[in-house]
């Protein structure tokens, strides 16, 4: 980011601004880092303009307004954003964006709209077969069926240990903890404790750096609960 900023190149900055921090940002679930560089991206986005990044940064501005609690504001943003790369046929990315969209929905208490959106999110991964994204959207998924509960935690479960499974495969180690502390979570509430210790432990254990991450944190305050 240091680097971009000082060759002043802007077209390297928003990059760097878009994928680097606020991408980045969303996918560690570092709230205020999106934002920062989302407000920024969207900033050199219009200023250059450059349509499909203007969409991308202000669906992650979005979810983090969100996630933060502005929910007019933050829908705002995801929809305006969404509407956008939808209008210039930008697809690609749209399963992961879709995705956020529906994490910002079920936050919201909107969990037919959440449905909505990540079902689609998997309708258009068939078409892409662009597999990048397929642990998160299970993750989203799982926590979405959490959130409905008890009719709907077989299912959470199974969305959970796909994502789990998916995101070891991609050697998404952090998405694979956060998959691993939700289902922790729910085990021991059923009065499993000890199978979501010996299942988070040793994922935790394996990390070496990261623990003032949101998801190194909570898988510690987990394992600190149940020992």
């Amino acid at each position: 980011m240091r680097w971009a900023e000082e060759i002043d190149h802007p077209s390297t900055t928003g990059l760097a601004q878009c994928w680097g921090g606020a991408f980045g940002g969303a996918l560690e679930r570092n709230v205020d880092q999106a934002a920062e560089h989302a407000h920024k991206s969207i900033d050199l986005a219009q200023m250059l303009e450059m349509p499909l990044w203007l969409g991308w940064s202000r669906v992650f501005l979005g979810w983090a307004l969100s996630l933060r609690g502005e929910r007019d504001a933050g829908r705002h943003e995801i929809d305006g954003g969404i509407s956008e790369l939808r209008y210039n046929r930008c697809m690609l990315l749209m399963p992961l964006l879709l995705g956020l969209s529906a994490e910002a929905y079920a936050r919201e208490g909107e969990l037919a709209l959440a449905h909505r959106d990540i079902d689609e999110a998997f309708e258009l991964l068939e078409r892409t077969a662009y597999v990048a994204w397929t642990p998160h959207l299970h993750l989203i998924r799982g926590e979405l069926h959490r959130l409905e509960g008890p009719p709907a935690l077989d299912q959470a479960q199974t969305a959970l240990l796909t994502a789990r499974e998916l995101a070891s495969a991609q050697e998404l180690r952090t998405l694979e903890l956060r998959a691993a502390t939700v289902l922790g979570e729910m085990w021991a509430r059923d009065g499993h404790a000890d199978r979501a210790v010996n299942m988070l432990s040793p994922l935790y254990a394996s990390f070496t750096e990261g623990f003032d991450t949101p998801d190194l944190i909570n898988a510690k305050q987990l394992l600190d609960g149940l020992s």
